[in-house]
């Protein structure tokens, strides 16, 4: 029995040797460094604050700063200590090629919103379709941009047979308004623009109408007075069409109005 309680004694001295060994040898054992996290460098850059399509208008709703390593940076980035101010000066630019969410907005890739640009001056649906005049057939030539004129459109009708053909004019389009005259979308300083085509805002159905009548006949614009402005755009046109009817040898011509 004593040499049992010995031995009992023996295994416990020595694990509590070893355990104190362990002790030791971890406290003085050398400490490895360990390497301190690299500090990344960034700065803000404009970017796109969701999906922008081509021909939308940036303003601060889609866009937004990002932080970017400096080593990423691209001269061609918009950063924030060098334009504080972009988000804001870029509002009202259009959009030349669409920009993904967080994609950097580059300069190369907007156009300013120009006062001149006609799209810009193009009512919500409405189409600029663009019409041959000459200075007789435009009031001679004192239409200016911004004006509203009544088209309309002279063209031969054949009589019935043996009859003389003639020239009939007709009001196709009232009251829509020029947005340019050739090139010229807005007045000059010396007024009145001598130019070959006219420039005119239309519905897409009256854009279609104006196709047609200009391939039948001659188009000429009248002149409103301002005081008619606020009267609503009226159009109406049935391109003339000639039956011909043959009976036994003879032929004959009916025109249908």
């Amino acid at each position: 029995m004593m040499v049992l309680r010995l031995l009992i004694f023996l295994l416990a001295a020595g694990a509590a040797g070893g355990a104190a060994w362990l002790s030791t040898k971890s406290e003085t054992a050398p400490q490895v460094p360990v390497a301190a996290a690299e500090r990344i460098t960034t700065r803000d850059v404009l970017v796109a604050g969701s999906d922008i399509k081509s021909g939308e208008i940036l303003s601060p709703d889609n866009l937004r700063w990002e932080a970017w390593p400096e080593a990423n940076l691209n001269e061609m980035f918009i950063t924030r200590d060098k334009r504080p101010q972009a988000m804001t000066e870029l509002s009202g630019t259009f959009v030349n090629t669409p920009f993904v969410t967080g994609e950097p907005i580059r300069d190369a890739r907007l156009m300013a919103a120009n006062v001149n640009l006609l799209s810009n001056k193009l009512s919500p649906g409405k189409r600029a379709v663009a019409v041959k005049v000459t200075a007789e057939s435009t009031a001679g030539g004192f239409i200016l941009p911004g004006d509203r004129v009544d088209v309309i459109r002279t063209a031969t009708v054949a009589g019935a047979e043996g009859a003389t053909a003639r020239n009939e004019s007709q009001i196709i389009i009232s009251n829509v308004r020029v947005l340019a005259i050739d090139q010229t979308a807005v007045q000059t300083p010396e007024g009145s623009v001598l130019g070959k085509t006219a420039t005119l805002e239309l519905a897409p159905g009256e854009a279609e109408l104006i196709v047609a009548a200009e391939a039948s006949g001659m188009l000429s614009l009248a002149l409103r007075a301002v005081a008619d402005h606020a009267q609503g755009e009226t159009a109406s046109f049935e391109p003339t069409k000639v039956v011909r009817i043959h009976r036994a040898t003879q032929t004959s011509t009916v025109t249908l109005r």
